[in-house]
């Protein structure tokens, strides 16, 4: 009877013991397991790629977005991710550049307005006389030679400077290239008197 009543006890105290840690057990578990999803889902996170806009090439500033202007990649942005424009929403189509971007570079997200009034004004331009490699996005300077007046060789002047090229034309029959400027509504008369006053260069601005 002695060596059954020690036994007795024993697996008392032992039934005891374990009541008295499951609650640590259990909070041991539940810590485990929250440490386990929570280290899931960081490495899932930074594992992840954001959808993003990138410049498919050199874009000036004043630049409307046009479809052939953008492309979509994905990224590793991390907690970047916000800075810069994702694909979530609507494109940027129509928008234009607050600041210059670089082939293959991040769209930044405050980099694009809502279209400002802008007018675009067609200036003819003789072979020759403007860059040869002249596409949209580029900048310009405007020079007008007025037309011969008989007294001396005609001196060029600098009508606009820094001028967005929306646009290249065709040669019409006479050769002349019509050219797209894009520029602020207060502009445009300078720059249609210029056309109407003489020859029109267009300068190519070195990067």
């Amino acid at each position: 009877m002695g060596r059954k009543f020690r036994s007795f006890n024993s697996v008392g105290r032992l039934r005891r013991n374990v009541r008295h840690r499951d609650p640590r057990l259990v909070v041991g578990l539940v810590l485990i397991a929250f440490s386990a999803i929570l280290g899931a889902r960081v490495l899932a996170s930074a594992g992840a790629r954001s959808p993003v806009w990138v410049a498919a090439h050199d874009l000036a500033s004043g630049t409307v977005l046009g479809a052939a202007d953008l492309v979509s990649v994905r990224v590793h942005l991390g907690t970047a991710g916000s800075r810069y424009l994702g694909t979530a929403g609507p494109p940027p189509l129509g928008r234009r550049l607050r600041v210059s971007v670089v082939s293959g570079e991040l769209l930044p997200a405050t980099a694009v307005a809502a279209s400002a009034d802008r007018r675009l004004v067609t200036v003819p331009v003789e072979p020759l006389h403007l860059p040869a490699n002249l596409g949209h996005g580029a900048l310009v300077d405007v020079y007008v030679t007025p037309r011969d007046s008989g007294v001396g060789a005609p001196a060029s002047r600098l009508v606009q400077a820094e001028v967005l090229v929306a646009a290249l034309g065709t040669a019409d029959s006479s050769g002349e290239v019509a050219v797209i400027l894009d520029v602020a509504p207060a502009q445009a008369g300078a720059l249609i008197a210029a056309v109407r006053g003489g020859a029109i260069d267009l300068v190519g601005r070195a990067t």
